[in-house]
């Protein structure tokens, strides 16, 4: 069902002490981390705040039942089978007080809930749910889905989904669940995620995989960014692993001492030497390519939505990343990296809105530069992971042959006006010389 040895972490204590040192605001940092209405897994579980939720657990699974064609004894049976494998997926401290009967029947209720505050929101479920929380802490409980501290095995999910809906339904209802959890609309392709064997440990490291996995995506869903559905583009990306230039794990890098030390700071500054910016063809957040031309560049960069559950599921996706124990390249947190060496303020959040790369959800655009700023990605220094693509920015940027007539538009074409007036100046200058030219040569 899951890899032997691998359990669901606890946020690193390095990540936690890191974001003490360097937050102005610790508190709120460290909520990213916390659910506010209610515990999945034994790690919050009996927490007296999140009672309420706690409370109507049993009512949703009696829903749950009671649209399903098995009796609520298949659900218990089913899931008290695989409780000693559960205990194993959790820190001994956090199990050791359940008995296998007690942490299957809490994974049941919660798999449950789970399923009820991201099905559609007109089901009975949803509706149930609305109905003794309210929408507000509806919505919160959606972003606790999100913690990586507050997951549960996929696998059990998956089978619940399977076992009280169908196959179709467990398809779909994952879909929907990555797609709104990271705000994107969705068209559906045909997989069995039944067969699929590299299955992830829990439902954050499937929406990390739906957003940097090419393989992963395609047999199991595809999504669709409704604000640049409809661009196409005639050469699709190629279905490799990770559909990722910016990670390119087969740099050899030796002794090689990298030529350059990137000088470029912001998308205003690249613009500025004539680097234009596009949506990449694929909303896979690593599918990061430049293409240097003669006398300007491009950088494709993926089309990310910056919402209020953007922060906390980059920083718990970054967290897991950044487990010794995850098995992950750090495909988001490369991504997070980038793009920080790219934004520094509103302007260069203005340039990629204008371009449909950035979809701002938020306030303004200073939240998105500070959405950036807050992810934590430990200081990681190690160009590793995006070593391609910089050095092809910076390269670019370094020579003054592709750049001289970018300065040269921006200086004297930044304005209509500014053109018109170095257009009247030539019309002027060929004047005179015409005008010189019959004065020393008449006709006739």
């Amino acid at each position: 069902m899951w890899s032997k040895g691998q359990k669901i972490p606890k946020i690193p204590s390095a990540i936690l002490h890191l974001e003490e040192r360097v937050s102005s605001k610790k508190k709120a940092s460290f909520e990213d981390y916390t659910p506010f209405v209610v515990s999945f897994g034994p790690y919050y579980h009996g927490k007296h705040e999140l009672d309420q939720a706690e409370s109507i657990k049993h009512q949703i699974f009696d829903i749950f039942v009671s649209e399903s064609q098995e009796p609520k004894d298949f659900f218990l049976e089913m899931f008290e089978v695989v409780g000693e494998e559960v205990r194993s997926l959790y820190l001994w401290e956090y199990t050791a007080g359940y008995s296998d009967k007690e942490l299957a029947e809490m994974m049941l209720l919660d798999a449950c809930f789970i399923i009820a505050v991201y099905s559609n929101v007109a089901s009975n479920l949803s509706q149930y749910v609305i109905k003794l929380l309210g929408n507000v802490m509806f919505t919160l409980a959606q972003r606790d889905v999100l913690l990586l501290e507050n997951q549960i095995p996929f696998e059990l999910v998956k089978k619940l989904l399977i076992s009280g809906r169908s196959m179709a339904y467990a398809n779909y209802w994952i879909l929907f669940f990555i797609c709104k959890a990271i705000n994107v609309n969705f068209d559906m392709i045909t997989g069995d995620i039944h067969d699929d064997a590299d299955q992830p440990p829990f439902l954050l490291e499937a929406l990390r995989r739906a957003v940097i996995s090419a393989h992963w995506s395609k047999v199991f869903l595809i999504t669709i960014n409704k604000h640049h559905a409809e661009l196409s583009y005639p050469n699709r990306m190629e279905d490799d692993d990770t559909c990722s230039p910016i990670i390119d794990h087969k740099i050899e890098l030796g002794n090689q001492v990298k030529k350059y030390s990137y000088s470029f700071h912001s998308v205003i500054d690249l613009k500025a030497k004539g680097i234009s910016f596009r949506p990449s063809h694929s909303d896979l957040l690593g599918d990061i390519k430049f293409t240097s031309f003669c006398f300007h560049g491009r950088l494709e960069l993926p089309t990310f939505v910056a919402s209020i559950k953007s922060r906390v599921w980059l920083k718990n996706a970054i967290a897991y990343e950044l487990c010794p124990d995850s098995n992950t390249q750090l495909q988001l947190t490369s991504y997070i990296k980038f793009m920080k060496s790219i934004i520094s303020d509103s302007k260069d959040v203005q340039e990629l809105r204008d371009q449909r790369i950035l979809i701002n959800q938020l306030n303004n655009d200073d939240e998105v530069v500070e959405l950036f700023k807050e992810i934590n990605i430990c200081s990681l220094d190690d160009d590793l992971f995006d070593f391609k693509v910089k050095e092809q920015i910076q390269k670019h940027y370094n020579s003054k042959a592709k750049t001289w007539m970018a300065e040269l538009i921006g200086t004297h074409f930044h304005s209509p006006w500014n053109a018109l007036a170095l257009f009247a100046a030539i019309l002027l200058l060929l004047l005179t010389v015409c005008q010189t030219y019959f004065t020393v040569y008449p006709r006739g």
